[in-house]
């Protein structure tokens, strides 16, 4: 009966070597975790568990780790819980990822009461798009707003043939939407410091007239093909509008004849390409 459980010195070897990877070994490696999957948005992580939660959760609860571009992982805290009614799902609140001049691919780990942790997928964040300048000067000397319109914040002035970048544009000044149509005119988007802020759009020289500011073209295609002028973007053409036509370096902006498919030969619209100002 003693050689029963006599154990021999093979077995005693398994054994010892046994003991010595579970002092090693993670504590929860052999757990059944409850956690499904991890995926993430930007200022937002959602956790997905197998079986309803029955109790309520807390913050503390989960531990959530935050690696950008395969770089060092950090301890990323939520600042919100919220539990959908099947109690599957848990979406956390952290802190948005602002935009760079990168592509960032972020990939989250989540562990909930120090269950597995668990990774997202990568969640890329788009890079901040380079917006290049259209070149001017101020033709007189200006005076800038902090919106496009003369009943907002005066930031300052500047001086006459002083260069000035513009990034944008719009048609009428937000104070003008009770005036005449004759009597109303379009701002300019620049950089004044390190902010964006507006001067009136005619009195700027620009370098070349012809060329559109920043964001306008797009702005006013997606429109008229909205308004049915054209049937898409591809059916859009641009013709220098004679009657009005600047040569490079004098005060003004200048327009375009545009012509549609859905226009055969006529003309559909007038566009200024600084501001986006369009008539028939």
């Amino acid at each position: 009966m003693k050689n029963l459980f006599k154990l021999s010195s093979i077995t005693k070897g398994l054994i010892c070597v046994f003991l010595i990877i579970l002092t090693i070994i993670p504590n929860n490696v052999f757990a059944v975790t409850n956690t499904k999957k991890v995926s993430a948005t930007n200022g937002k992580v959602t956790v997905t568990f197998k079986y309803a939660l029955t109790t309520t959760q807390k913050i503390k609860d989960f531990v959530v780790t935050q690696s950008i571009n395969k770089g060092t992982t950090k301890v990323v805290k939520p600042t919100k819980i919220t539990k959908n009614s099947t109690k599957k799902i848990i979406a956390l609140t952290v802190p948005v990822i602002a935009k760079t001049s990168a592509i960032q691919s972020v990939v989250y780990r989540v562990s909930y009461k120090k269950d597995i942790s668990i990774s997202s997928t990568a969640m890329v964040i788009a890079k901040v798009p380079v917006i290049v300048a259209d070149k001017a000067n101020a033709a007189i000397a200006l005076v800038v707003k902090s919106l496009p319109g003369m009943v907002y914040k005066t930031l300052g002035t500047i001086k006459a043939g002083t260069a000035v970048g513009v990034y944008g544009g719009v048609p009428v000044g937000m104070d003008q939407d009770d005036w005449y149509g004759y009597q109303q005119y379009g701002w300019s988007k620049i950089k004044y410091g390190n902010v964006y802020a507006w001067v009136k759009t005619h009195e700027l020289r620009f370098a070349n007239p012809y060329n559109w500011a920043p964001g306008i073209k797009e702005k006013f295609e997606n429109d008229i093909v909205k308004q049915g002028y054209a049937r898409d973007k591809t059916s859009i053409h641009y013709k220098i509008y004679e009657l009005n036509k600047l040569p490079a370096g004098t005060i003004g902006a200048e327009s375009y004849q545009v012509y549609t498919d859905v226009s055969g030969q006529q003309c559909v619209v007038i566009v200024n390409v600084k501001t986006g100002w369009y008539h028939g």
